[in-house]
């Protein structure tokens, strides 16, 4: 996946109320998104590299941080077990 386009991951989400963090693709591989309802979880920060995208925040109404973690893995298995 290229960088994908706000007004994309509106239509894809279904609603303007969201946020997105994600990966561009690399080569061959495919890129990634992690989508969030913005009225219910407030993110603080997003990391994104390689193979790895992930989102911190917290809940509407609950203290504490979270974490969401999205990893990819190449299918090619002569590189999935130099992992």
């Amino acid at each position: 996946m290229d960088h994908v386009d706000e007004k994309v991951v509106q239509y894809m989400w279904g609603s303007e109320s969201f946020r997105y963090a994600q990966v561009d693709a690399i080569g061959s591989s495919g890129g990634f998104i992690t989508i969030w309802d913005n009225s219910w979880f407030f993110n603080t920060s997003a990391l994104g590299e390689e193979g790895l995208l992930a989102v911190v925040g917290s809940w509407k109404g609950k203290e504490g941080l979270v974490a969401f973690i999205n990893v990819y893995a190449p299918q090619d298995l002569a590189i999935k077990s130099s992992l």
